[in-house]
């Protein structure tokens, strides 16, 4: 009996991360989504987070609980798993049978984890631009990626690598930063054999940080994809979003209409 209680509190705690986890993804592309339509080619608008706070808490409390707990679920079944393999592989001997099929297992439940997380995240973002239920939400949101794959491709590599570089960049200047302080500043330097250790903890603590906040740029970059293809297909070209997003798109046009000119005077020059 203590078993299963041990076992549900524990399940219950790992359900509310996740939803702290999901309600703070909602809070970010609603926020985003506010800012691209309450934006034009004239007005830059506002990001509402005090309404993000409200749908993740309220209005799609519910859709931020399923989710959640989905992703929970698959989360315990994937710990479960692998402390059974692992003593399978200790009651085995270490047989390499048997260790194949444990990672195969693994490997299995990890894909599927990263899969629902990914719907979950397609769902959150076309619902905190459309304001849908979860299920209607996921449906559209894959059915939109679907239609503009190679934009969300492009869009999820190129914030992949930002987020990459701007975790290795921040923590090395971090590091240099509090290299120089105690090589320079405080002197900790000559009373110390080796800091190394230090610098390890500072190096760790600005990743972790560092990463807790990137990640926020990840959902951002979606919610903003989401709004963009939506907005494209309700009026051909968009219509919303921030001043600074026109021009360039006014530029990219301008460089293609003189590029087709350009063109189109060499080819006329060569039939000539």
């Amino acid at each position: 009996m203590v078993n299963y209680i041990l076992f549900f509190l524990t399940f219950g705690l790992i359900w509310f991360t996740f939803f702290l986890d999901h309600s703070s993804k909602v809070v970010t592309m609603v926020s985003a989504c506010t800012y691209y339509f309450t934006s034009n080619k004239a007005v830059e608008g506002d990001a509402t987070v005090a309404l993000g706070f409200k749908w993740a808490t309220v209005n799609h409390f519910g859709s931020v609980g399923f989710g959640s707990l989905i992703i929970a679920i698959v989360f315990t079944i994937r710990v479960v798993v692998y402390t059974i393999c692992k003593k399978a592989e200790a009651a085995s001997g270490d047989n390499k049978v048997v260790k194949c099929l444990s990672c195969l297992v693994q490997f299995f439940l990890k894909c599927l984890e990263e899969i629902i997380e990914y719907i979950n995240k397609a769902a959150y973002a076309f619902m905190s631009m459309s304001g849908q239920s979860f299920c209607t939400s996921a449906k559209f949101g894959i059915m939109l990626q679907m239609k503009h794959g190679a934009g969300f491709m492009f869009a999820n590599y190129l914030a992949a690598a930002f987020i990459m570089l701007g975790k290795i960049g921040l923590t090395i200047l971090n590091t240099f930063v509090c290299y120089w302080i105690m090589k320079y500043g405080t002197k900790d330097l000559d009373e110390m054999s080796s800091p190394v250790a230090p610098l390890v903890m500072v190096a760790f603590s600005t990743f972790v940080t560092v990463n807790i906040f990137l990640s926020l740029f990840d959902e951002t970059v979606m919610s903003m994809m989401y709004c963009v293809c939506a907005d494209m297909d309700l009026h051909g070209e968009p219509e919303w979003g921030p001043p600074t997003f026109h021009d360039k798109i006014n530029k990219i046009k301008d460089q293609k209409k003189s590029g087709d000119d350009e063109g189109g005077d060499a080819e006329a020059n060569t039939l000539n």
